[in-house]
This record gives structure tokens, sequence and C-alpha cells, in this order.
């Protein structure tokens, strides 16, 4: 049983951590140092192996940002929330991953991202801000903040909801 633990930490800590891409592609990112851009993203396969990165980003010759949030997949795009950076990086996944700008949110300290896919429109929950970010995702830019008073976090879009 002692040596079951470790393997079942990790097993759960990938599980937790990885989004699917499609055909069996995924992503995990690192949330790196509080105050330090040493945020890293890195790429695997179905079977886990081999691990690929960092991609795009280094940390001592290109910073990716400080506290690698959340992942959210769109459009053949992946963008990256980076809390204490307060941007969304944006990489396009088409013919391999490419750094294709970024959404600057200044002071907004952005946690998670959903995307309505009918109207275009992303959602980002912003803890300075206490509100929601309301981006166009044919621009890449916000469009509108519905303040909450609150900490938000995590979203949820079913249909035509948003939790």
């Amino acid at each position: 049983m002692k040596h079951i633990r470790p393997h079942l930490f990790r097993t759960i800590f990938l599980l937790l951590t990885l989004h699917a891409l499609n055909a069996g592609q995924y992503f995990a990112l690192c949330e790196g140092n509080f105050g330090q851009a040493n945020a890293s993203l890195w790429s695997l396969d179905e079977t886990l192996t081999p691990i690929e990165g960092p991609l795009v980003w280094n940390g001592s010759t290109n910073p990716m940002g400080d506290v690698g949030q959340s992942l959210t997949l769109y459009n053949h795009h992946l963008y990256v929330v980076m809390n204490g950076s307060h941007e969304i990086r944006i990489l396009n996944l088409e013919g391999g991953a490419s750094h294709a700008g970024d959404i600057d949110l200044p002071n907004a300290s952005p946690r998670y991202m959903a995307i309505h896919p009918e109207s275009n429109r992303g959602f980002v929950s912003s803890w300075n801000l206490g509100a929601l970010l309301i981006i166009d995702m044919t621009s890449n830019t916000v469009i509108d903040t519905f303040s909450l008073g609150s900490l938000p976090e995590q979203l949820l879009i079913d249909g035509n909801e948003l939790y």
C-alpha cells in the first residue's frame, strides 16, 4: 500500500492538470512561483510520454508569465490565463503550437475562461475586479465588464446558460 500512494497522487495530479486537445494530444500548465515569470506549458500524448516543453516560452529567454492559472481550447487556439501577469496568452495549434497574441487585462487577476461558441464571446473571471470580463473572440478584446462584487472562480457554459 505504501508504494501505491505516490503513483496514485501522480495519476490524480496529471488528470487534474491535463486538458485534451484532440486525437490524444494534451497540455499541462505549470503555475510557476507567484511573483516570478516562470510558468510553463508542456505537451504530451495519450501515453503520457514523451513530455515536450516548455512550449513556445521558456523562463530564461522568453518568459511565459506569472502564475499560469488555467487553459481553454477554442477553434484550434489554446487560451492560457495568466493570473499574476494579468493577461491571456494565445497559442495557435494548427500545424504546431505558435504564439498568436495576447489579451492584456491590466490589474484584473484573471482566473478562468469559458467560451460560448454561438455568440463568439469569452467570459473571464477576474479576482481584482470582482467581475466577469466579456471578450469578443474575433478581435480578442474586452467588450464589457459585469461587476459581481465577489471573487469569481471557474465558469461553465451549458447551452446558453453561464454558471
